[in-house]
């Protein structure tokens, strides 16, 4: 990853610290905040969400904690839309368009995100 874009993704997160009121997204949040990209801080990401350290983990872990890092990764672009309830400063814009439409089961989502 780029230097640039991890310091971009280290701003996002420290601006979203403590904002969603979940410890298990807070503490994603944390990591984030000092996220370099080492194999250690990947380690840490995949550890936190397969709830177990990884010397513990098996195939289904593996599994389990890419789900919940995308997981992860959707709340944290949720909790950064909700920032400016907390007072701080916005660093990404974001606009969402929910269709639901006759005779689909689900409807429709589209999302576009703009880093500041």
């Amino acid at each position: 990853m780029h230097l640039a874009s991890l310091a971009v993704l280290r701003k996002r997160a420290e601006n979203v610290l403590q904002v969603s009121g979940d410890f298990r997204l807070n503490a994603f949040v944390g990591r984030l905040s000092q996220f370099q990209g080492t194999d250690a801080d990947i380690e840490g990401l995949a550890s936190l969400a397969a709830n177990k350290p990884a010397h513990d983990w098996t195939d289904p872990d593996l599994d389990q904690a890419m789900l919940e890092l995308a997981q992860f990764s959707q709340q944290f672009i949720r909790a950064e839309a909700f920032a400016r309830v907390k007072g701080r400063g916005d660093k990404r814009h974001a606009m969402s368009v929910v269709v639901g439409m006759d005779g689909q089961p689900t409807p429709s989502f589209a999302r576009i995100s703009v880093n500041r």
